[in-house]
């Protein structure tokens, strides 16, 4: 099989997702935010997450993991020495319906938000590149009784002037 933009066709009783704006759009600073819905999210890996051009630097702006549990970080360095700061976001009920989860990114700090409702502030390892959007839902594994489901009402991106 040959690939095509780094995937194999393959056929599967499931399927993953990720949407990304890496041809479309990229920013550096400001403000990233998405109104989500998940639904079963013990079942898969939602994400809300940015990149640039390399693995480094990242930043997840929301993931679930471990049984449905929301978990931010932010990735940086080179690939030789990653360096990381992940959190857990407690209290939160993610069969209440939609969430906004944002970030505000500046030169000096990250704030990780929901509903805007700061969860985490962050002042070392900031990124100093352009970065583009994902949204993904993965599938850990095969499961006969999967039925998750990850929905975006918006997404909105400001910038400083």
């Amino acid at each position: 099989m040959e690939s095509k933009l780094g995937f194999v066709p393959k056929s599967f009783d499931y399927t993953s997702a990720i949407i990304n704006t890496g041809d479309s759009f990229r920013q550096k600073f400001g403000r990233f935010e998405a109104k989500i819905k998940v639904k079963n999210p013990a079942q898969v890996q939602n994400s809300f997450w940015m990149v640039a051009d390399k693995s480094l630097p990242h930043i997840d702006i929301f993931k679930t993991f471990n049984g449905g549990k929301i978990m931010n970080a932010n990735f940086w360095g080179s690939e030789n020495s990653p360096q990381k700061s992940e959190f857990k976001v407690k209290g939160i009920d993610l069969s209440k319906g939609y969430f906004i989860y944002s970030l505000d990114w500046s030169a000096n700090e990250l704030v990780w938000k929901i509903n805007d409702v700061p969860v985490k502030t962050q002042t070392t390892g900031i990124p100093q590149d352009p970065m583009y959007l994902n949204f993904s839902l993965a599938v850990k594994e095969a499961r006969n009784d999967l039925n998750a489901e990850m929905e975006i009402d918006w997404i909105r991106c400001y910038q400083r002037k």
